[in-house]
């Protein structure tokens, strides 16, 4: 899973990936103003839509993060060192 190619890994980002088989969407941002450890957060609560939501500011976490919350079938993973 490649989150943003080139981005200094400690700035915090997001990533939704749509998870219905729709389209198969992928967004990406920066986010400011969140985690100031190394740790990262997926849910697939989200008003609206459900889809897959990944926040963190390191890949590897980010990934473990998102590898859960899809085995447990949904629901809220954080993960950190």
């Amino acid at each position: 899973m490649e989150i943003s190619a080139g981005r200094k890994q400690d700035f915090p980002s997001a990533v939704v990936y749509e998870r219905y088989g729709k389209n198969g969407n992928v967004a990406k941002a920066l986010v400011e103003g969140t985690f100031k450890e190394p740790g990262a957060a997926a849910t697939t609560w989200s008003h609206d839509s459900h889809n897959l939501l990944v926040m963190g500011n390191n890949e590897e976490d980010m990934e473990l993060a998102q590898k859960r919350v899809r085995e447990l079938q949904g629901g809220y993973v954080v993960y950190g060192r």
